[in-house]
């Protein structure tokens, strides 16, 4: 029982002191994390070509990236492929189809080189938001419908789709978005004549507001002109009704 405890508090202290080490021999830390922030990471889109076999509905999409100020401090780790200074081109990395596909986040992590005094010590993370392509978005039934079609949307995921199936679709959401714009239409032509009235009505306001005044002065009138014949002869009716049950007396 002693031996084993004597085991553990060991592993306990080796464990302790290697990290104080390892702490030590990054006494700069922050510097490069400094000079970490001034590393850039951009992409360029390249569009489907064809795979191997030649055929364009099993075509690749993909993206370049460019990271630039990589200095011989760093290293960039990105998806278990390490690059180093030794790769750039004046401070810059170009990794060409780096990455494929989009429509998800990566990161390209930057760890410390031997060079710098913190090796394999990651000094910073970039997150890369990869846009997903769509390349119905360039076919012939898109052209000025990118952002009316859902299919034709830039970055909508039509993985599942091929030439036939897409044009299918697309025909589909064409005839659905023009019901939808004559319903709109009509709407707004609705709308725009109850306006126009009304601006009308607006416009000739010296005429239209006097004349909606002795309108409401003649119905005023009449209404009032009613009540009161009404209650005359209700007053005539009572008066009748007595004068006969005297004669009775």
């Amino acid at each position: 029982m002693r031996k084993k405890q004597l085991i553990i508090m060991f592993l306990i202290i080796f464990a302790f002191a290697f990290t104080k080490v390892d702490a030590a021999t990054c006494s700069n830390l922050t510097d490069l994390k400094t000079e970490a922030s001034l590393i850039e990471v951009n992409y360029e889109l390249v569009k489907p070509h064809a795979g191997d076999n030649g055929d364009m509905e099993e075509s690749l999409y993909g993206y370049d990236l460019y990271i630039s100020n990589v200095s011989d401090n760093f290293e960039i780790r990105i998806g278990g492929i390490y690059y180093s200074s030794k790769d750039a081109k004046n401070g810059t990395l170009y990794l060409k189809e780096a990455l494929q596909y989009g429509g998800y986040t990566t990161t390209v992590e930057v760890y410390g080189t031997e060079k710098s005094g913190c090796k394999d010590y990651k000094i910073r993370g970039i997150s890369v938001k990869l846009p997903r392509y769509n390349r119905f978005s360039e076919y012939e039934e898109c052209i000025g419908h990118t952002a009316e079609y859902p299919i034709c949307y830039p970055d909508a995921n039509t993985e599942k789709y091929y030439d036939e199936t897409f044009k299918e679709e697309v025909s589909k959401q064409a005839i659905k978005y023009e019901e939808k714009q004559k319903k709109k239409n009509k709407k707004e032509n609705n709308n725009t004549k109850k306006k126009n009235v009304f601006e009308l009505y607006l416009d000739n306001a010296g005429i239209t507001v006097p004349i909606t005044i002795l309108i409401v002065v003649v119905i005023a009138g009449i209404i009032y002109k009613v009540i009161v014949d009404d209650k005359k002869k209700v007053k005539i009716d009572l008066g009748v009704k007595k004068n006969v049950k005297k004669r009775r007396k």
